[in-house]
């Protein structure tokens, strides 16, 4: 798809979570009513009255141009990253399908970064030994990473949800994510929960290396880990 803005909004959907899709579409045209929004379809099924009702620009997966790109993203949670190499935006907002806009954010999104990480808490010292449980359950297992990256650094970092986060077009190279989607092949539960483990290890390592530009900010907000209070 060629590029229509120079910034949008993007989220996705199958066809078991259209129905909660229509929420994430409903609060992004209430509170950024001028912002275009792109949808990735992954499947074959229906989404004029979404398309007409939201003015959506439609990513459909199983039509991308690439090949090899269709066979690695459909019928998965990766399908969400199309919109990273042919998405129609230089820069873009991605939400996950359960998540909301709440409030006109978009003056926080930073256009001097390719990726811009909707979360501050760093919750592994830069200078730990152990390694928590929680991060090979959420992300991926530093043990064997070390055998593909042996240079990354694993500490220190801040490990997000990948259902919000902003985001330059081809900021990570497509063969750079089937390299790595590669090594999640071949060893079983290097990589964790879909795309996120993946995600979370191509931002931080390419920051590290130097290759892309990355930043926190506190702007997500997940009512399991902050509470129900501030939603109430």
């Amino acid at each position: 798809m060629k590029v229509e803005a120079p910034f949008g909004f993007v989220t996705g959907c199958h066809a078991g979570d259209k129905f909660f899709v229509q929420a994430t579409l409903a609060s992004m045209r209430h509170f950024c009513p001028d912002i275009p929004i792109c949808l990735v379809v992954d499947g074959s099924f229906d989404v004029s009255d979404l398309e007409k009702e939201y003015g959506l620009l439609v990513l459909r997966v199983s039509e991308l141009p690439s090949i090899e790109m269709r066979k690695l993203l459909c019928g998965s949670y990766c399908a969400k990253l199309a919109a990273i190499w042919e998405g129609p935006f230089e820069r873009y907002v991605w939400l996950d399908s359960d998540a909301i806009v709440w409030g006109d954010f978009t003056d926080q999104i930073r256009t001097d970064v390719d990726f811009q990480i909707f979360w501050s808490e760093v919750s592994l010292p830069p200078h730990g030994t152990d390694i928590p449980p929680w991060l090979p359950h959420f992300h991926f297992d530093p043990q064997k990473l070390q055998n593909f990256d042996p240079e990354f650094d694993w500490r220190g970092k801040a490990y997000f949800s990948s259902g919000a986060f902003a985001c330059r077009r081809n900021a990570i190279p497509f063969q750079e994510w089937a390299k790595v989607q590669a090594w999640a092949k071949q060893v079983p539960g290097l990589f964790a929960w879909g795309e996120m483990g993946m995600l979370n290890y191509l931002v931080h390592a390419m920051t590290q290396r130097r290759e892309i530009k990355s930043t926190m900010s506190n702007l997500q907000h997940l009512w399991v880990h902050h509470g129900k209070e501030e939603l109430m």
